[in-house]
């Protein structure tokens, strides 16, 4: 985190958490707005909003370049994953998207998780590899094993499982 910190180091973080999945960095922070832009010692006293940074390496070695795409809260993102404490840190707000943004993102915190060996179900089933995946085991940091015939791995990453989960889509089996 401080090496993406230092890279935005002209921005006022206040609180932040990152995940990865599916090549992708996310990084979710509560920023003071508006911030100086390369203004150093310009004052800062606007309110603390949430934002998520999407940032994706390309290339490898000297050759690569980090890709940035920054997300307001008020967009609405569709990444739920910001931590308790940057929720907290968030000032008051009214706009309904960002309303909304941050109850999805404790209603993902709220959600137990997932014991390694649990028995999951997926109501509708979900399509894995061109099938159709409607009962599976739970192995560990996204991973599931299908239940039989078949057998095979998958991953499903952090959003989109949290989106499964408290969207009613995936309940837990007990066996």
């Amino acid at each position: 985190m401080e090496s993406l910190q230092y890279r935005f180091r002209a921005w006022p973080w206040v609180a932040s958490n990152k995940s990865a999945s599916g090549g992708m960095i996310k990084v979710y922070a509560a920023l003071r707005f508006p911030f100086p832009m390369g203004f150093p010692g310009m004052p800062i006293d606007g309110p603390v909003r949430g934002v998520v940074f999407l940032v994706d390496l390309i290339g490898s070695g000297s050759d690569t370049r980090m890709d940035v795409k920054v997300i307001h809260e008020a967009e609405g993102p569709m990444y739920h994953g910001a931590s308790r404490r940057v929720l907290d840190a968030l000032d008051p707000i009214e706009d309904p998207l960002a309303l909304e943004w941050r109850e999805k993102c404790r209603a993902v915190l709220s959600l137990p998780r997932l014991a390694v060996g649990s028995d999951v179900v997926f109501d509708p089933p979900v399509t894995v590899g061109g099938s159709s995946i409607s009962r599976a085991t739970f192995q560990g940091r996204g991973v599931f094993l299908s239940a039989a015939p078949d057998r095979f791995p998958f991953r499903i990453g952090r959003d989109f499982l949290a989106h499964l989960r408290h969207s009613g889509r995936m309940g837990m089996v007990i066996a």
